[in-house]
């Protein structure tokens, strides 16, 4: 009998200069001079894709074309001419991060040469997609869209989901116009809404940014300290004094660190004495603020999209009401390549009573079909339950953090074009000695062994570790007492 199933909500975590221009004017009219007809949010010019003998497929082409683009150059990098090599190399390296999931495990490669290529080449790549996912989506508003148009150009501009639909129809119809703001994500998002009667938060089941009615009490609380770190945002929300007998008395500070939504966090890793609190005087002054444990190493599972992190510091004899500083350096791990590999004819294996396992690699994780069954009778039928074994190539503390993450990862059936089953619970994680990690999913409101086509296993392929690092400047103030 399979392990008892729990009900999982999908969880994501995701993901510079500042903006400029206009906010935005509700219900108003257009600014002056501007047409209402104008183009909003145009689309940008893409760069032109360097030229290759092969002609390689762009992206939106699909998936199958970029890899029979892979397929090929590794196959050239077979060839004994070392002119063939080189560009075959040199054509992997312009296909850009995109190809990371595409590149077999060395295991599978016979040629030693063409083994040489690909260890040179993926480090490459994997450096490259980090500096892509680091940096901020840029943002540009101007004219004027409903509120529900408004969350679909953010969404197509920088990948990063908004939804309103908890909001009355009158909300989402209404017109808000723009002038012009433009520059890194955060900022720019943040300047739009400022001032409006909506809100915003994270969203962690819908891995979107939510828009709300803005409470009357929220009309008049700001922020202590707000930065952007990439694609990192960073609150200074509280500060404390707390006393202590005989013992220094403590400043306690919470921050909340959310990123955008297109990039899923999957830990958060610092160290407490790499944090840095800072008391100015008046008279320029400075107070350096010990870490109270500065050896401690914390890890944080995503903690539903945001992380809230509350730090610790030795602080003075006296009650300060100067300025505070904080210069903050984090880690979050990220996985900003994912892909979806696909396990056909499933039909095959319902119920079988020895089935042959499938296995599929992708970059540094290797997934295992293990089994599928279909509940046929009784009160749940039409109930599926398909069984998978995970297993990343790659040891370290990264990869021992699976019961933080790997419940989250996304599995589907496809019974058709357009006809998908999103899975319906999830099994507590199994671990082997091997590092295999089994999962079971179920699947409801599937009628017979011919619906089940398809099933498709969402896979972090490359992992990385963003940095989040900011200063979080507060004064002058005068610390809360708890």
């Amino acid at each position: 009998m399979l392990a008892s199933m729990v009900a999982v909500a999908a969880l994501f975590l995701w993901p510079g200069r500042g903006h400029s221009g206009r906010g935005v004017a509700v219900a108003g009219q257009l600014p002056a001079g501007q047409d209402a007809d104008a183009p909003v949010g145009e689309e940008r010019a893409e760069r032109p894709e360097a030229a290759s003998a092969l002609q390689v497929p762009p992206k939106a082409a699909g998936e199958e074309a970029l890899a029979e683009s892979v397929g090929a150059l590794l196959k050239q990098l077979e060839s004994p001419r070392r002119q063939i090599r080189a560009e075959a190399e040199r054509q992997l390296l312009e296909l850009g991060p995109a190809v990371l999931p595409l590149l077999p495990d060395r295991r599978d490669l016979a040629s030693e040469s063409v083994r040489g290529v690909v260890a040179r080449v993926r480090p490459l790549l994997q450096e490259r997609a980090a500096r892509g996912a680091t940096k901020a989506s840029q943002l540009e508003l101007r004219g004027q869209r409903t509120l529900r148009e408004w969350c679909a150009e953010v969404l197509r501009q920088t990948g990063n989901r908004v939804v309103c639909d908890t909001l009355s129809q009158a909300d989402q119809d209404r017109l808000l116009s723009v002038e012009s703001l433009a520059g890194d994500f955060w900022p720019v998002w943040e300047a739009f809404w400022k001032g409006t009667e909506w809100s915003w938060r994270l969203d962690a089941e819908a891995a979107a940014l939510r828009i709300e009615r803005r409470p009357a009490e929220a009309a008049r609380a700001e922020p202590l300290a707000v930065t952007t770190s990439g694609v990192h945002r960073l609150v200074l929300e509280r500060v404390q004094w707390k006393e202590r007998p005989n013992a220094p008395p403590l400043v306690r500070v919470r921050v909340r660190v959310t990123a955008e939504p297109r990039v899923r966090h999957l830990l958060w890793q610092f160290r407490d004495g790499a944090q840095r609190g800072e008391i100015v005087e008046p008279d320029g002054d400075v107070l350096s603020l010990r870490p109270f444990s500065p050896e401690s190493q914390r890890e944080l599972p995503p903690g539903g999209g945001e992380a809230e992190i509350q730090f610790d510091f030795e602080g003075p004899a006296k009650r300060p009401g100067q300025r505070l500083r904080l210069n903050l350096e984090l880690i979050a791990l990220a996985a900003p390549v994912e892909v979806p590999l696909r396990f056909g004819e499933l039909s095959e294996l319902v119920n079988a009573l020895e089935p042959r396992p499938r296995r599929q690699r992708a970059g540094g994780v290797e997934v295992t079909l293990e089994r599928v069954g279909l509940i046929e009778q009784g009160p749940e039928a039409g109930t599926a339950v398909v069984r998978v074994a995970v297993l990343y190539n790659q040891a370290g503390t990264i990869f021992e953090s699976y019961r933080n993450w790997i419940l989250h990862n996304e599995a589907w059936l496809e019974r058709g074009p357009g006809d998908t089953i999103r899975r319906e619970a999830a099994s507590e994680p199994t671990f082997e000695p091997d590092g295999r990690v089994g999962m079971a999913y179920r699947f409801l409101g599937v009628k017979s062994p011919q619906e089940l086509q398809t099933f498709v296993y969402n896979a972090p392929a490359l992992m990385i570790e963003l940095p989040a690092r900011g200063t979080l400047d507060c004064g002058p103030f005068v610390p809360d007492t708890p």
